[in-house]
């Protein structure tokens, strides 16, 4: 079986990528129009004839209205994981971020005006949590959106392919530990490949990066989170290590297991039941695939 990003399977068809919301400040606020009101006059009585506008309305609707059009939601799919139900989380997919099949009027509300601008900003960063797959695709982000709104990101998810070289992925966790200074929650995961026997040999492509010294340190840098979670294959010490090196608990969730999608109610029992035993038969093939990647790594010291 082949070790997966977590959203390369089905339920990758029900994300909303929000992808026009990493737009330069700077062209934002050069382009957006002056404010029918001050920036921060405190409010006035308005004449019961004068006409009603977005900015009219109370500060609170306003900010509701902002959250609806600027978090990224989506119908989440609930997955079995170890006995345990995950539920779906929304999260913008930064590797789309530029297509032009995920655009929604995110960027256009951010554009109306400074005030607008000056209120719903921040949300846009604070209140999604962002995917990462590749190292490239991350740099790019932070590159686009500036220093500035790095520091307004609070959840990131990362996967890091087997496939995936090294350099690239520890520059962006560099700037991560550098540039994100918000960043509260961060799951990340390392995939290996375990269609065939996993090499024990350290370094070899089959077994990705989950045991690799330099990444794991470099991931250490970062520092403030109140949540982490380690996902995948990787090595024996690296939970202990984290915790100590970052001082945040650690929560660990060996392999990986996509399984197909449960829809609540909308299945029925007998076929719920055999959902259920499929993805426990897939749950204890990730455990033996996983204690069969970690033999050997029990005194890596990073």
């Amino acid at each position: 079986m082949m070790s997966q990003s977590p959203q390369d399977g089905p339920e990758q068809q029900c994300v909303q990528a929000i992808s026009s919301l990493a737009i330069d400040e700077q062209e934002v606020l050069a382009t957006a129009t002056a404010p029918e009101t001050g920036e921060h006059e405190a409010p006035t009585r308005r004449p019961k004839d004068a006409p009603v506008g977005f900015l009219t309305l109370p500060a609170e609707l306003r900010l509701r209205i902002y959250e609806d059009v600027l978090v990224s939601r989506f119908a989440g799919t609930a997955l079995k994981y170890g006995g345990k139900r995950t539920e779906g989380t929304k999260q913008v997919l930064v590797h789309l971020m530029d297509s032009s099949q995920c655009k929604n009027m995110g960027a256009g509300l951010l554009r109306t005006c400074r005030q607008v601008h000056l209120e719903a900003n921040q949300i846009v960063y604070a209140q999604n949590t962002f995917h990462i797959r590749e190292a490239e695709d991350g740099l790019r982000f932070l590159d686009k959106i500036g220093p500035r709104n790095s520091a307004y990101i609070v959840g990131i998810t990362i996967w890091v392919s087997y496939l995936a070289g090294c350099r690239a992925w520890l520059q962006l966790l560099q700037r991560l530990a550098t540039s994100a200074t918000g960043l509260r929650r961060l799951t990340i995961g390392w995939g290996a490949r375990t269609d065939c026997a996993i090499p024990s040999q350290r370094g070899a492509m089959e077994r990705g990066l989950g045991d690799n010294l330099d990444f794991v340190r470099t991931l250490a840098q970062i520092q403030g989170l109140d949540e982490l979670v380690i996902q995948g294959y990787y090595a024996k010490p690296w939970p202990a290590y984290l915790e100590k090196a970052m001082g945040v608990k650690v929560q660990t969730e060996d392999g990986y297991v996509t399984g197909t999608p449960m829809f609540g109610a909308d299945i029925s029992a007998q076929a719920r039941e055999r959902q259920e035993i499929y993805q426990q038969e897939l749950y204890a093939i990730e455990q033996n695939n996983v204690r069969e990647y970690q033999r050997g790594t029990e005194d890596l010291v990073p």
